[in-house]
């Protein structure tokens, strides 16, 4: 009296929830009466990618036959209709598939993102991946892609790299000469910079640099360094000597005086002009005598002789 069995079940049987499974020896050596314990039922319901069991069936762990349980759409999804999915324990101890009533929810497009761009947006939803560039001139930080992620029950993109402009720093100077851009600090891509040089030099190479990249992340200037070479003596002479040796313009055309240089050219050439009107060609009647080969001038004018007289050696007489 007083002994006591406990049942388990078998034969894929399960124990039926709320049901004893022990019997006790009572007085007059009978058994305590005791229900059938076991039944058949199906496992755990199926575990799906978009809902989950709800909570009153969560805390079930007997489904006999004919059994029905429901699901409710996952964080990050929404139903897709008025019902939710549902499942019942089939004749053959497997559960029915469950439709898939729930969909991912969108992130919807994403933020601009200055000094860059997204991929195609090809997906939105729940674990869309989208791949980010930036444009000439700007470097990516941060990550190449964002995701659409879950927040709390709803959906939202990961963060945005930045694109951030390349820039240079101040391009190297040169021995006796400058660039254009000299107290700048920070120059921005494909700004230019032009190089001169200090009086009496020349610049040998490309006077222009720009600031370009190689690797889409750090800034350099491109093109080879110009030089300042010294100009030759003979170059800095001839070029005094040409402005020393050119003849002063006349101002009369513009109503003004002409220089005391340019009064002396200017008498210059009226004795010039004089001289030519007095050259005569000498025919075989002429009376003058001349060395042969030679012109005669004849001898009008004083101030004319007295300046050419040295010029031509033939003596005329009349």
């Amino acid at each position: 009296v007083g002994s006591r069995v406990t049942f388990t079940c078998s034969g894929g049987a399960r124990k039926i929830p709320g049901l004893p499974d022990t019997v006790e020896c009572l007085p007059g050596d009978i058994w305590s009466r005791l229900a059938e314990p076991c039944g058949r039922s199906c496992a755990t319901p199926t575990r799906l990618r978009f809902a989950a069991l709800s909570k009153e069936d969560e805390r079930r762990n007997f489904f006999p036959v004919g059994a029905n349980v429901s699901y409710v759409c996952r964080p990050g999804y929404e139903n897709s209709s008025e019902s939710s999915p549902s499942s019942t324990c089939l004749e053959n101890l497997t559960w029915s598939q469950p439709a898939e009533l729930c969909r991912r929810r969108s992130c919807g497009t994403p933020g601009a993102l200055p000094g860059g761009r997204t991929g195609p947006l090809r997906d939105l939803q729940l674990g869309a991946r989208l791949e980010v560039f930036c444009e000439d001139g700007y470097k990516l930080v941060g990550n190449n892609f964002i995701w659409c992620q879950l927040k709390g029950n709803d959906v939202e993109w990961s963060k945005l790299p930045t694109c951030e402009l390349i820039t240079c720093s101040p391009p190297p100077p040169i021995s006796h000469g400058r660039h254009d851009g000299e107290g700048v600090e920070v120059f921005a891509f494909n700004s230019t910079v032009t190089y001169s040089c200090d009086p009496n030099f020349q610049l040998v190479g490309n006077g222009s640099l720009q600031c370009g990249s190689r690797d889409k992340t750090s800034g350099v200037w491109s093109g080879a360094m110009p030089k300042c070479k010294e100009k030759s003596s003979a170059a800095r002479l001839g070029a005094k000597g040409t402005e020393s040796r050119a003849p002063p313009k006349s101002a009369r055309g513009n109503g003004a005086q002409p220089s005391e240089k340019g009064q002396l050219w200017e008498r210059k050439l009226s004795l010039y002009r004089k001289a030519l009107q007095n050259t005569i060609q000498p025919s075989q009647s002429s009376s003058f005598l001349r060395k042969p080969g030679s012109s005669c001038t004849a001898r009008r004018s004083w101030t004319w002789w007295k300046f050419w007289s040295s010029k031509f050696p033939t003596r005329c007489r009349g």
